[in-house]
């Protein structure tokens, strides 16, 4: 396991264990992969796209790895909770989920831990396809989307709505 500089060892083995799939995309979030979970075929098995939304690009070593497995990468980094998460790049991550989503792609979306930024992103997905908030509380909030709009780092959900919209007719 990589470990990231600043935090314990012990938290990032909880993050490590703790993969979230979801039941309404071929999608599993996770936190930042390292080439051994990238050989593991229990990870990654059948996995064509990855898409990163964590602050940190992929090393070499990482990106020929995905290369050699044919998983197509996408990197759309987002603030952990800062004044201006990254929208337009949320907006992105959906809409690539949405076409691997039509073509059936089994597809990994990560951050750092896969705790805040990635399932921030699915549950916008799951927002557009069903017009429900997915249930998954999140520091006293429904989920990561609503925490994160009430504490300013995301705009409004009608605001992102109508960005989002706007975006599908570019």
């Amino acid at each position: 396991m990589h470990i990231h500089s600043g935090t314990s060892l012990l938290l990032q083995l909880q993050y490590y264990l703790t993969m979230k799939s979801y039941t309404f995309s071929n999608l599993t979030v996770r936190p930042f992969p390292t080439v051994a979970d990238l050989n593991n075929p229990w990870i990654f098995g059948g996995v064509q796209v990855i898409i990163n939304v964590s602050g940190h690009d992929y090393s070499d070593e990482v990106k020929r790895l995905l290369a050699d497995k044919g998983i197509e990468p996408y990197w759309f980094p987002l603030v952990e909770e800062g004044p201006d998460m990254g929208i337009d790049n949320i907006i992105k991550a959906v809409k690539v989920l949405q076409q691997c989503d039509e073509e059936g792609k089994k597809v990994v979306l990560h951050c750092t831990c896969g705790n805040n930024r990635s399932r921030t992103v699915a549950e916008f997905l799951h927002f557009i396809k069903t017009g429900e908030q997915f249930e998954d509380e999140y520091k006293d909030y429904a989920n990561h989307l609503l925490y994160n709009i009430a504490e300013g780092h995301l705009p409004g959900m009608d605001e992102m709505m109508a960005m989002f919209n706007s975006s599908r007719q570019q």
